[in-house]
């Protein structure tokens, strides 16, 4: 039998196939579940590269914005290659998961016409894929559009799901290309007409290039500066060394050179006794905040566009500016919680219902409370409303508050100054507060709410 020669550049002979590397990012070839449903993986007909991390630079940034728009062959592969840069920034990937955390935090139900809670229905949802979902739809915003694949169906739910690569992606023509750097309607898949992967398929699309387009130049400058800031250290944070000998004499220039280098990192030079070198110094002892205040630029430009302030990601000067600038960000979470149930109930339910997923059948998801109210904003409601008569039962107001008092709040009349009439009886009778018969300590994991609450209505 004949053995077959290793090739080698140089050699005659048929170079090896240079074959394609997977991208980390991309999900592995999908294996069949046993005993469950499996979907048609759309992925299954693209040849998957590598998309390497690239230097982003200006001119790049606005070759991909071109090539992303453009109306004949429209390509998202270099803005993604854009963004996949970016995110590396501690600043920008930690907002974007504080917003995350904060939607995935928030309680949901799955209720019927009525506003009746279906529990069942709520397992099938309380689950990882559901997790991942949330993040998908979030991502949607930030980077345009999220194609979303649904996974294999078990025990009446999803196992897991998935996203297909972004870059692979041409949400323009609804279609999945079949290699990542060639865009022809011929060479790929259109996920609404193909009858295989549509019932797997759900496309969240913004209709724009996302929000991180827009931090793209805040990204690039604070990079840029960063790394004129590690020069400036490197040339003025250390003392520079300066050795003078003969430095005609091999041997001594030699000898005084291997002293330099092995003092330690700082720059040094080997001069001639007769030699003279100036070393020029930063005459400003403060020269680090140009770099230090680009940088905190950048960063506040970044939260404004993902937050909607800054305060909640960056220092603060007051109490007061603190609390408008949390009404901004959670004006921003109300929105996305918003497009999270609306696309829940509008594109993924039907999803299910048609895969045939049972119990959901005449159902819609909610979040408990997408208006963010705080416990203050409550106790003030009830305050206000028994002012003016409102009458509340103390169980509702320990469920309301969530005091953890159940059967030890009563309803107290209580009388200022002295009634002129009947009537002024009357009303200060229908008129309640409420006070509190129990010890302090019995709600030491409430002791907080309890002292906001004593200072409210000025109970001792």
């Amino acid at each position: 039998m004949e053995t077959k020669r290793k090739w080698e550049p140089g050699k005659p002979g048929r170079p090896p196939v240079n074959r394609a590397i997977p991208d980390s990012s991309i999900v592995e070839p999908h294996k069949q579940e046993r005993g469950a449903m499996n979907p048609r993986w759309v992925m299954d007909e693209v040849m998957k590269l590598q998309m390497f991390q690239i230097r982003v630079d200006l001119n790049r940034w606005i070759a991909a914005i071109n090539q992303a728009e453009s109306v004949l062959l429209p390509d998202r592969t270099e803005m993604m290659q854009v963004y996949k840069d970016i995110t590396l920034d501690a600043h920008l990937s930690g907002v974007m998961n504080a917003i995350k955390n904060k939607i995935k935090a928030k309680e949901f139900q799955l209720v019927n016409d009525k506003g009746e809670e279906d529990e069942n229905a709520f397992d099938i949802f309380e689950q990882q894929w559901f997790f991942d979902w949330v993040d998908y739809v979030i991502e949607s915003i930030w980077y345009g559009f999220t194609l979303v694949q649904l996974g294999p169906i078990v025990n009446n739910t999803f196992k897991y799901i998935d996203q297909v690569p972004r870059q692979y992606v041409v949400p323009e023509w609804e279609l999945v290309k079949k290699t990542l750097y060639i865009t022809t309607k011929e060479g790929g898949v259109n996920f609404r007409e193909n009858k295989q992967y549509e019932p797997w398929l759900i496309m969240i699309d913004s209709h724009d290039l996302g929000i991180l387009n827009k931090c793209v130049p805040h990204m690039i400058g604070k990079k840029n500066v960063n790394l004129y800031w590690w020069q400036f250290s490197e040339l003025f944070g250390a003392p520079m060394r300066w050795g003078k000998t003969d430095i005609r004499d091999e041997v001594r220039r030699k000898n005084m050179q291997n002293m330099l280098t092995n003092m330690g990192n700082a720059g040094w030079a080997v001069t001639d006794p007769d030699d003279n070198i100036q070393l020029i110094e930063a005459s400003r002892t403060d020269a680090y905040k140009i770099y230090l205040e680009a940088i905190d630029l950048a960063n506040k430009e970044v939260s404004k566009l993902l937050a909607g302030q800054t305060m909640m990601f960056d220092q603060g000067s007051s109490r007061a500016q603190g609390e408008v600038h949390e009404d901004l960000f959670n004006d921003i979470l109300t929105a996305i919680l918003r497009k999270v149930k609306f696309i829940t109930n509008s594109d993924l339910i039907p999803k299910m219902i048609k895969l045939g997923i049972k119990g959901i059948e005449g159902l819609h998801f909610r979040y408990e409370f997408e208006d963010t109210v705080t416990w203050q904003d409550k106790v003030k409601a009830i305050h206000d409303l028994g002012q003016v008569g409102y009458k509340f039962e103390p169980d509702f107001v320990d469920e309301y508050l969530d005091l953890g008092a159940k059967g030890k709040i009563q309803i107290q009349q209580s009388i200022q100054g002295l009634p002129k009439s009947e009537n002024d009886i009357k009303n200060i009778l229908e008129m309640p507060t409420f006070a509190y018969l129990h010890k302090i300590d019995e709600l030491r994991n409430n002791k907080s709410k309890m002292e906001e609450y004593k200072k409210l209505y000025n109970l001792s």
